[in-house]
């Protein structure tokens, strides 16, 4: 890429690390699709889900996303290590799964990468 800085979007996401000296941080990307005009339901189970994160080990960050017109949502989460995003995958998942369980139009969709931070 000579330098330049890639469109994030065009890249598959599976191409990139987050690597912060010799540790790589992981990313899970939550996805479910619950129909258009459902974000305040959206950003309830946000609201409800986000003290949860933030306070187990390992959690960097969350980044909540959604279309809605189209129904489509997602939360991005960092974690320190891949144990710590599988520890807190075991721990939240089902509650977020109970929360979507009523209005949830997909199954929703769980993807883990390794993310990469450009060098500076």
């Amino acid at each position: 890429m000579d330098g330049a800085n890639p469109d994030l979007w065009q890249v598959p996401l599976s191409t990139y690390k987050i690597i912060k000296g010799e540790s790589v941080m992981y990313a899970m990307l939550f996805t479910f699709k619950l129909g258009p005009n459902m974000r305040p339901a959206a950003e309830q189970i946000a609201d409800q889900s986000f003290p949860g994160y933030k306070s187990m080990k390992g959690f960097k960050s969350v980044t909540y996303l959604g279309e809605d017109e189209s129904g489509e949502y997602a939360a991005l989460t960092i974690w320190e290590s891949k144990e710590d995003l599988e520890a807190a995958s075991e721990m939240m998942g089902p509650k977020t799964e109970e929360a979507l369980a009523e209005i949830v139009k997909e199954p929703p969709v769980r993807k883990i990468y390794e993310v990469y931070e450009p060098k500076q």
